[in-house]
């Protein structure tokens, strides 16, 4: 069988430079546990207010918080924290 040949558009670093705006550079903290809600709360404010951009959390069969709870309460009481899950274990869960 023949294949005809393709071409592959390379775009020289040079040009991507002019094109792309640097973005800032951003940390983030994971957690997935703590002793109340409120101590959550306090612990994304302080993630926050230390400069962190993001807060992640893992959803395993551990002793940790629900992430989706804890993500949105991480979320209220914040105002520039990005809250996000590494992995949800949908398999696991009954889905309704």
């Amino acid at each position: 069988m023949h294949r005809a040949a393709t071409r592959q558009h390379v775009v020289p670093i040079a040009t991507l430079a002019r094109v792309t705006k640097p973005r800032p550079f951003r940390f983030g903290v994971q957690a997935s546990t703590a002793p109340s809600g409120s101590a959550w709360a306090d612990l994304a404010r302080r993630t926050e207010d230390l400069g962190y951009a993001v807060l992640t959390m893992p959803d395993h069969f551990t002793d940790q918080l629900a992430p989706v709870p804890a993500m949105t309460v991480a979320a209220s009481v914040t105002t520039t924290l990005r809250v996000c899950a590494l992995v949800f274990d949908n398999d696991y869960k009954h889905p309704v």
